[in-house]
């Protein structure tokens, strides 16, 4: 995806555009726990753990994701685009975040807080 920034930008936006219209600081409290959700195999008590809050608050920004986005947790294709399109905004890290959000908004998505996390930095600049 990264070879084709139109191309991830696109799938970000048809899957994370409600997600990445929030604000700044509410996009990437819910980008950040997936993250960390997906970097501990999908575990509420790990990420909550590895973030320092309580595994009802995760549940809760978990469900607030699938209602942002109409995906489903517990559909594994939904599942899937979900995850794609999160490392699709990750992929974005050297294009304007424009591309992705267009008219929905400005700002950038930070980096993950997760502790447990091996996986790449989220992080996409304004420029």
């Amino acid at each position: 995806m990264a070879a084709v920034p139109e191309a991830a930008a696109d799938i970000a936006r048809e899957v994370m555009g409600p997600v990445l219209a929030l604000d700044s600081d509410a996009r990437t409290l819910l980008l950040d726990m997936f993250q960390c959700w997906i970097d501990v195999a999908g575990s509420a008590t790990a990420t909550a753990q590895a973030l320092h809050c309580h595994s009802t608050t995760v549940r809760y920004r978990l469900r607030k994701l699938e209602d942002l986005t109409g995906r489903s947790l517990q559909t594994p294709g939904d599942t899937a685009e979900l995850v794609a399109a999160l490392r699709a905004v990750g992929d974005l890290v050297m294009w304007p975040v424009e591309l992705v959000l267009t008219s929905a908004g400005q700002g950038g998505v930070g980096r993950p807080r997760c502790e447990a996390a091996s996986g790449w930095p989220l992080q996409v600049h304004s420029e």
